[in-house]
């Protein structure tokens, strides 16, 4: 039998990581009116329960 693997046994208590990334889409967004943006999305992991939620950032840029 091998040994566990000691990336295996980390341990998170709710609170204590988060990831957050910020994502820039490779295509423009259709946002109406013939118009269409290139727009962030922040997303972020929870590391305890491995939510995950995704927000797009919209900007007057």
């Amino acid at each position: 039998m091998r040994p566990a693997d000691p990336a295996d046994r980390i341990t998170w208590l709710p609170g204590d990581a988060a990831q957050c990334d910020l994502w820039f889409p490779p295509q423009k967004i259709p946002l109406g009116q013939d118009q269409a943006s290139l727009m962030p999305v922040l997303v972020m992991t929870l590391a305890h329960s491995r939510f995950m939620a995704a927000r797009m950032i919209p900007s007057r840029c």
